[in-house]
């Protein structure tokens, strides 16, 4: 698969087969992660990677907590930060890998810490759609959830950035139009 394929061809699936990934193939997309470019060559991520039984007990420890916040976040809206936390919720108790994406520099002191962590997240899904995997990224409601996350997977300082489920997707969605006049031309050939 070329670059361009990986591309066009990726999806964000909200449902996911059981089956396990193997090791060897998670090592390959996290590499794949590894080799983005960064501020000054900051290469400021930072990964952690949950599975099996570590992954189920990270989802289940934290689905409490979410709840008492999807309770009081009920009636914000109709796209609410309660919506994408359940949808979370949801996609990762099926998905068999949780990735959770921290920045080890603060984005108080670097602004863009967190766009070097992105464009690693970009790496990752790229490389999983090459090896036959699908994943979703979670951004929504990352500050209502950060401290939930921080007090079971205890990472010092670094701040989440985003949490992605990972594994072989049960459904390809259907790609959204790509929007029109993105592009502003300023150049002459």
């Amino acid at each position: 698969m070329d670059v361009f394929e990986a591309i066009q061809g990726r999806r964000s699936p909200s449902r996911f087969e059981p089956h396990p990934v193997p090791r060897e193939m998670l090592e390959r997309v996290l590499d794949a992660a590894m080799w983005a470019p960064s501020p000054q060559d900051m290469q400021n991520w930072h990964f952690v990677v949950l599975g099996g039984q570590e992954k189920d007990t990270f989802v289940t420890a934290t689905q409490v907590e979410f709840t008492d916040l999807l309770l009081s976040l009920q009636n914000s809206g109709p796209w609410t930060s309660a919506q994408r936390t359940n949808w979370f919720i949801k996609a990762a108790y099926e998905a068999p890998v949780l990735v959770l994406a921290f920045s080890d520099t603060p984005a108080s002191l670097v602004p863009d810490a967190p766009l070097a962590v992105a464009a690693a997240v970009q790496n990752l899904l790229l490389a999983a759609h090459a090896e036959g995997l699908a994943g979703r990224w979670f951004t929504a409601g990352l500050q209502t959830v950060s401290d939930i996350v921080a007090r079971h997977i205890p990472v010092g300082e670094m701040e989440l950035v985003g949490l992605i489920v990972l594994g072989y997707p049960a459904e390809t969605p259907t790609p959204s139009p790509r929007r029109e006049k993105r592009i502003d031309w300023r150049i002459s050939f």
